[in-house]
């Protein structure tokens, strides 16, 4: 059997967030999802209820959804009406078994073209072949009387509540997790990445020496060498040649150049008195505008242009005494006609005198020279700074381009355990006890405990304190690989708190450090990953799955989940094991 539910815009919106839709009364008590209204039509809202119907009604938005996605348990028939019921309970899409109608297709694009301006709204992609639009004319169904006796509390209703929130933060450790095993990287991928990322980084820094030292460009041959490198793991790695490098290696001789000419002149303002050189400029360019004068005087170009000066005062003065800036002669007058052909013949003299306009470029150089010596600014600066903006964009579209077509892995989810109490566990074969241990408390505590506030410094080091706490009474803590991880709790602790200035992470730990990766990084994904890449370590699914816990799935981005989104046979399979956790808690 089908039902459909008749929604607005902004409750279709909302329901890509959660991949749900929920009576009202659940957005106002769980700790996900938008606060936003469910109607029925514009004179009732139900707070306790989703109103389906057996019949499609008129309406803009409609959900279509199988009565497989349906407890008939919690479905309640509205007197009276044979085709109307109330339903008590969340509905949680699954691909399929849903379908979505607009009643026309602008309606249809405005929605598409809204969720992807929305961070937050990631599953519109998902379920856009779902989409369709009819325009038949559906029968109008009045019944906010008929529903006045149907929105009382329950019990029911609050147990309801909290199994969301327990499945809002399991959905998220899990498929943040699968995210991860997804997107993690074999050896000789992840030394692509590192070896561009580090290209890239090496730049930022040389633009930077650069410009605050002065100095001309060292180890240009070491920087060429690994420029050379970077190109040979890319072609090899994909197989694609791309010549992108080369320029890159062009980019880099022209600053090689112009740093170097930079350095001289920079040299030049160290090794002498800066007074003495800006007087013997400002002399030379006194010379020069005596020079110009007198050859203005000599092609009586000096009478013109005091000519057309007086006319200019006049308009001012005129423009004074009416309380303005400026009054111009009026258009025919022999004023405006004298003023427009004397700016005719100055202007013709200053093109075509090549030796006037050899002095004129004279006297600029050295006002700039002039400014260069009371700034520290030399005129190659603006130039290198650009050849450096542009070798960065081309560095970002090559990691664009590895990240866009490297080999997604599979993706195994039989090792995490979930029981009908919400506890969940991990097993990770070839890794320390102590590790898993760890990771086990983390990820239990975060699903108990679940953040109601944004990640923060204070959140983070709060979960380490009680984290480390219930592992310290755990026997691999004992173990030397549990006392070098209590270890980097502490000093990483004391490293937040200002006791201390450096903290170490122990090596041969993958699972530890991937979760230390997310204590230094949480306010990201993309920041986890760069700082994972940075340190080389090898895993990131575990750090991801207490991102994901911490931040639950309806706050996960679509940059994020986009990855798995885009292939339907790891979403499936992804959903599916969704769909047997959700049945589990349930139970």
């Amino acid at each position: 059997m089908i039902y459909y539910i008749n929604v607005t815009s902004w409750n279709l919106l909302e329901s890509f967030v959660t991949e749900s839709i929920s009576p009202h009364f659940f957005y106002l008590e769980r700790s996900f999802g938008n606060n936003l209204s469910r109607f029925l039509d514009s004179n009732h809202e139900l707070s306790n209820f989703l109103v389906v119907s057996t019949r499609e009604t008129k309406s803009d938005y409609s959900i279509q959804v199988d009565s497989s996605l349906i407890d008939e348990e919690f479905l309640s028939p509205v007197k009276s009406h044979s085709t109307l019921f109330t339903y008590s309970k969340t509905i949680y899409y699954k691909k399929g078994l849903v379908a979505f109608r607009f009643a026309t297709e602008e309606l249809m694009s405005s929605l598409i073209a809204e969720a992807h301006i929305l961070l937050d709204v990631k599953c519109v992609d998902k379920y856009a072949d779902c989409f369709y639009v009819s325009s038949k004319g559906f029968k109008s169904v009045e019944v906010a009387s008929k529903l006045a006796n149907h929105d009382g509390f329950s019990f029911e209703l609050q147990e309801s509540v909290i199994k969301d929130n327990l499945f809002n933060t399991l959905k998220g450790a899990i498929l943040s997790y699968a995210r991860g095993v997804l997107t993690t990287s074999n050896s000789d991928e992840q030394k692509l990445k590192s070896q561009l990322l580090s290209l890239k980084n090496m730049f930022a820094g040389l633009n930077t020496t650069i410009m605050i030292s002065g100095d001309k460009v060292k180890d240009v041959e070491s920087i060429s060498v690994q420029i050379q490198e970077a190109k040979a793991i890319y072609n090899r790695m994909r197989g694609v040649k791309t010549n992108q490098f080369d320029i890159i290696s062009q980019q880099f001789a022209e600053i090689v150049r112009l740093a170097e000419e930079r350095a001289k002149t920079l040299a030049q303002f160290k090794g002498s008195n800066l007074s003495v050189k800006e007087n013997q400029l400002k002399e030379e360019k006194k010379k020069i505008e005596e020079e110009v004068f007198q050859m203005e005087v000599d092609c009586n170009i000096a009478g013109l242009r005091s000519e057309l000066q007086a006319i200019k005062d006049q308009e001012r003065l005129n423009g004074k005494r009416l309380g303005k800036d400026r009054v111009y002669f009026k258009k025919g007058s022999a004023e405006y006609e004298r003023k427009s052909w004397l700016k005719k013949e100055i202007s013709q003299f200053e093109e075509t005198h090549s030796e006037y306009q050899s002095l004129i470029f004279r006297i600029k150089e050295i006002d700039m020279r002039i400014a260069e010596l009371n700034s520290g600014n030399t005129q190659y600066d603006n130039v290198i700074i650009g050849i450096f903006t542009r070798i960065s964009d081309i560095m970002n579209d090559l990691i664009k381009k590895v990240n866009d077509t490297e080999v997604l892995n599979n993706v195994d989810l039989s090792n995490i355990v979930i029981t009908a109490d919400g506890n969940i566990s991990v097993k990770v074969d070839g890794a320390s006890a102590a590790e898993v241990d760890y990771l086990n408390i983390a990820l239990q505590y975060l699903v108990a405990n679940p953040p109601k506030d944004q990640i923060s410094d204070a959140l983070i080091l709060n979960l380490i304190v009680e984290t480390a706490k219930i592992f310290k009474d755990y026997p691999s803590a004992t173990t030397e690989e549990g006392m070098a991880i209590m270890k980097c709790l502490r000093e990483f602790w004391c490293y937040k708190n200002q006791r201390c200035s450096v903290f170490s992470i122990p090596e041969n730990l993958p699972v530890f450090q991937s979760i230390i990766a997310f204590y230094v990084k949480p306010f990201g994904f993309e920041q986890m990953e760069r700082y994972i890449l940075h340190k080389k370590y090898t895993q990131k699914a575990f750090g991801f799955m207490l991102w994901g816990a911490c931040l639950g799935f309806a706050s996960l981005p679509k940059t994020f989940t986009n990855v798995i989104y885009q292939d339907d046979d790891i979403s499936i399979q992804i959903d599916e094991y969704l769909q047997k956790t959700n049945s589990i808690i349930r139970q």
